[in-house]
Formats: C-alpha cells, structure tokens, sequence
C-alpha cells in the first residue's frame, strides 16, 4: 500500500514539474499572460501573438511590379481592388467606380490640403479587407488622366487611415500583410515576429508636418547624403526630387512620363544610385529623378518617396504608433537575379 502511495506521489510530482518546465520555457508577455510561440514564420502570428488582435490580408502583386493589390467590401455590397498606398492619407476610389457602382453615393465635398482632387465623399459602416473589419470614410477622386490609365487594374487606394493606427508587417514572399492592431510592439514581440540583430535595428517613423499627408524616413542616397523619404508603396520606384542629386554625376537612361499624386504627368530621367535605411542597403537600384516641388515629396520638408523595389527587398514592419519601421532581408533575397 505505501509503495502504491509512494508511486502515485512521484508520478504526481513529475508531473507538476513537467508543466512547470513548460510555463517557464515558453515566454511571457509584459502583462503576465503566457504568449504560445512556435517557429518565426509570419503564418503563426496569430499564434505568436496570442494577446493581441491580429488580422492577415493577402494581396497580389500589379504586373512587373511589388506594389500590393488587396480586395475590399464595402458595407458587404461593393466589392473593389484597392492599391496598398501608405503615401494616400485616405480610402480614395476613382471616378470610374461610380459607373461600376450606379448606386454608390458620395456627397460634395471641397478639395483639402491631403487630397486636392477631392470630389465626394463617402461614410461605410463596414469596411472588409481579408479578415480585418473596420469603418471609415472613403473619398471620391475628381475624373483625371491617371484615373483613366490605372483605372484597368484597380479601383483606388487603400490609404493610411486605415493602417496607421496599427502596426503592420508585409511580407512578400509570403504575399502577406499583417495587422496587428493599437501596435505599440514591445522589444519582445518584435523579436518574436523575427526582427532581431543588427540590421533589424528600429529607424524612427516620422509623420510628416502636414496633416494626412504620411510618414517618412531618414535614408541615405550613395552610402552618405541623408534624404527624408515619404513612406509610398503606392510608388513602383524610389523617385527623388532633382535638387537633391543636384551636383552628382549620374549617368541616365530613359526619360518618361510619371503622375504623383495624380497630378499632370511630368518628365523623370532614369538612373541608379544605392539607398540605405539603417543598417540596410540595395545598391544599384533603379531610382527617378525629377521635379518634384509641386508635391509633398518635393517640398521643403521631403526630398522625395521611398518606393517598393527598395521596400521589397525586405520584411517590413511598420509600426506607425510607436514611429517604428524594422526591416529584415527576405527569406528569397539569395534567389533573387
């Protein structure tokens, strides 16, 4: 009878210690809550990151390019692709959903200082992207040249008001971002989504001084001039404003036509510079130059936009409510020509 006792006791006590182990060996979040956390792959966020609400949005990519398409319903009756466009201070749809959508109406509204081709706009109960619900105001583009040419692929943009009170992680190989709402990371959750070492360093986020108009970045053009950078994965490429390579010897290459927050097309000469955000580099990377000082990224507080072929070359985490940005070289980098 004793050694039955004595038997039951031991196994009673191994077990205790068994699930001792297991609590101290899995991390804890600040609040005390025990996090499960598994491998760090961006598909087991919501594991990783059991104490937060966490929302995934796949995307697609437009043709030639890394710039994200997501599809979104609004007030679960209107279904339209929207270009993922941090630079865009709001929703903003094109005129051409008006003849897709008769029945979608927007009211009058003035032109403001985030969007000058303001025309209308429109209040949702309901806004649905992947699995992330949210609310908000959607405003209607004036009818112009730009309208009619991206028109073909997308329906608008989905602007920063949606993301920027939240931090959100895009991850290209995976065709993922991530949203995981209030951000405000801890070191512990940055390092539990992957972003550890020296290149992983925090850069700060910057909001730009005129209201809705953005985030940017202290980058560094040739390894040493600094530049202030608009945040914009609705760009393709990193364009520059003229006066900041001004004196340089740049060779060029073809000179095309751009729209900039759908202004009149103006001329862009072609070249190749290295950028750099913190510890982070892409050298010869394809880069615009042209005039920019009718825009935000040409003012006196910018220099120009940080695009996505620089962006791409990362997993980029973005969190706007502590002014953060992480980037970790991308799992395919090595493959990539």
């Amino acid at each position: 009878m004793y050694t039955i006792i004595f038997l039951r006791t031991s196994l009673l006590i191994l077990a205790l210690c068994a699930i001792v182990a297991r609590v101290v060996a899995e991390p804890v979040h600040p609040d005390g809550k025990r996090s499960i956390v598994t491998a760090p792959q961006e598909g087991e966020t919501l594991a990783r990151l059991q104490n937060r609400q966490v929302a995934t949005i796949p995307f697609t990519n437009v043709k030639h390019t890394e710039q994200m398409l997501v599809r979104a319903t609004l007030d679960n009756t209107f279904s339209v692709t929207l270009l993922v466009d941090t630079g865009a201070p709001n929703i903003c749809l094109f005129h051409s959903v008006t003849k897709k959508y008769p029945n979608l109406r927007f009211q009058p509204s003035q032109p403001s200082e985030g969007v000058k081709l303001k025309q209308g706009v429109c209040t949702f109960e309901d806004i649905t992207i992947g699995n992330l619900q949210t609310f908000g105001e959607a405003v209607l583009l004036k009818p112009n040249l730009a309208d009619k040419v991206v028109s073909e692929y997308f329906d608008g943009l989905l602007g920063g008001n949606v993301l920027e009170d939240h931090a959100v992680l895009i991850n290209y190989d995976r065709k993922e971002i991530v949203v995981i709402l209030e951000g405000n990371l801890t070191k512990q959750e940055v390092e539990l989504l992957g972003f550890r070492g020296d290149t992983c360093k925090p850069q700060a986020l910057l909001k730009t001084k005129k209201p809705g108009s953005g985030y940017y970045v202290n980058a560094r053009l040739f390894g040493e001039q600094n530049v202030r950078l608009l945040l914009d994965t609705g760009i393709s490429e990193v364009t520059v404003s003229e006066r900041s390579v001004s004196g340089r010897s740049l060779k060029y290459g073809a000179t095309s036509k751009s729209s900039i927050g759908f202004r009149s097309p103006e001329l862009f000469r072609e070249t190749r510079m290295s950028v750099a955000l913190g510890n982070n580099r892409v050298d010869d990377l394809k880069c615009d130059v042209g005039n920019l000082t009718n825009t935000l990224a040409g003012s006196d507080e910018l220099d120009g936009l940080l695009g996505v072929n620089f962006l791409s070359h990362f997993t980029v985490l973005m969190d706007f409510p502590a002014g953060k940005i992480y980037l970790r070289p991308r799992e395919s980098e090595k493959a990539r020509p």
